[in-house]
C-alpha cells in the first residue's frame, strides 16, 4: 500500500497502518502535481473534507485559488464552479479526478 498524507496526520496514525517497508515498485510511482477546475456540478458547493480526495481518488489537495486568490485550505472550504484546485498524487489518479 503505498500512503499519502499530511505528514502530522500520518505520523500520528503510524500505529494503525503497521511496519513501514520499502518497496522498490511503490516508490517508482510517477507523482505528478496538477490544477484542475472544479465544474462538475456534483461537487460544487461541496466542502473540500466532503470529497475525501485522499481515499476516494488517492491525491492530496495541496491549495484553491478562486478568482487569483489563493484562499486558506481548511476542511470546511466550500467550492464553487471555476475553483483552481492544485492536486498531488499518482498521475492515474489525477487522471480519474479530471475525468
Amino acid at each position: 500500500m503505498l500512503v499519502v498524507g499530511e505528514v502530522e496526520h500520518l505520523l500520528a496514525n503510524a500505529h494503525k497502518l503497521g511496519e513501514e517497508i520499502a518497496d522498490a515498485e511503490a516508490q517508482s510511482v510517477a507523482m505528478e502535481t496538477a490544477q484542475v477546475v472544479v465544474s462538475n456540478p456534483a461537487v460544487i458547493g461541496c466542502e473540500l473534507n466532503e470529497l475525501e480526495l485522499a481515499e476516494w481518488v488517492g491525491v492530496l489537495p495541496l491549495r484553491v485559488r478562486r478568482s487569483r486568490t489563493e484562499l486558506p485550505l481548511t476542511g470546511e472550504l466550500e467550492l464553487r464552479r471555476g475553483d483552481v484546485l492544485s492536486v498531488y498524487g499518482p498521475g492515474e489518479s489525477i487522471d480519474k479526478l479530471a475525468a
